[in-house]
């Protein structure tokens, strides 16, 4: 419900500033499942088993990171669509690049939340 508002509020301000402003306090509550998934999968930490959940909390604070980056950017609005498209394409192989890379190292990824 948070994010839904968060998202619908971003659709009805105009300034790139406020619009970044409030990506970025939506990203934050994903910000520790990115910095865990990160670490894990470059192999700072380890753990047996890992929840979808996370992986997918990782996901949503890469998106909204970088579309908050988006927002201020001097681009066209086109432009800014085609980039925000490839950003959803990017994050969905981070994630399954993750995923892989955690079930080869025999960490388990618990599917159900």
């Amino acid at each position: 419900m948070k994010n839904a508002f968060g998202e619908w509020l971003c659709n009805m301000l105009s300034h790139p500033i406020v619009k970044a402003g409030i990506h970025a306090g939506i990203g934050n509550e994903y910000e520790r499942d990115y910095m865990l998934v990160t670490e894990l999968y470059n192999g700072f930490w380890y753990t047996a088993e890992i929840s979808l959940k996370m992986i997918n909390g990782a996901k949503k604070w890469y998106i909204h990171n970088n579309k908050s980056l988006l927002e201020t950017s001097t681009l066209t609005d086109d432009q800014k669509k085609e980039v925000s498209d490839n950003i959803e394409f990017n994050a969905e192989a981070l994630k399954q690049r993750w995923i892989q890379a955690f079930e080869d190292r025999g960490i388990r990824v618990l599917r159900q939340d």
